[in-house]
């Protein structure tokens, strides 16, 4: 949350996103929505295959407010 509050965190926070808590892991991935590093979003699209190990509106979320720089990954993703 700090790092979500006061900016940074970009090589710090992606791997939080296997983090063994569920809540450390959902802190992440809402972070991640205002971060769209193109690093962070090859991290964060993979979790789509295992939506309950973050939370589905908690991923659904960041991936909205990260916006088009998630197509091009999710596409590839999707395929």
């Amino acid at each position: 949350r700090l790092l979500a509050a006061v900016g940074g965190g970009t090589r710090v926070v992606p791997p939080l996103f296997r983090d063994p808590h569920f809540a450390v892991r959902a802190e992440a991935v809402a972070w991640a929505g205002e971060h769209p590093d193109p690093s962070v979003v090859e991290a964060l699209v993979p979790l789509l295959a295992e939506p309950r190990s973050v939370g589905r509106w908690t991923l659904r979320d960041a991936l909205l407010r990260i916006g088009p720089p998630v197509i091009a990954p999710l596409a590839a993703f999707l395929e």
